[in-house]
């Protein structure tokens, strides 16, 4: 799974939370890509589903944040299970603005 794109200022937080069902999966820093091209920023982690059924995502910069659901289907019969990657961990609650 990536992540949200957003827009950042320099007295904005420079990492991007992300948490699945109110748990949190891991932080980003924000990372600028070709601003010429349209493409301001952008923040990711990785993410294997711990189980089956409706999951709801936020990415959260400081005191803005951006939901969104998605559902898992179980996996084929015999498959390998993945397992999460450790990632940094969720940023305490700050305050600023992000326009995602």
């Amino acid at each position: 799974m990536e992540g949200a794109t957003t827009q950042s200022a320099p007295f904005e937080p420079t990492r991007v939370s992300f948490y699945d069902n109110g748990q949190c999966i891991g932080a980003s820093p924000i990372h600028t890509y070709h601003p010429d091209l349209g493409i301001l920023s952008q923040a990711y982690v990785s993410w294997v589903p711990a189980g089956v059924g409706t999951h709801t995502f936020t990415a959260r910069q400081g005191s803005s944040s951006v939901s969104w659901t998605v559902t898992v289907s179980a996996a084929a019969a015999g498959s390998t299970p993945a397992v999460q990657p450790a990632q940094p961990a969720c940023d305490a609650a700050q305050t600023g603005s992000a326009g995602f």
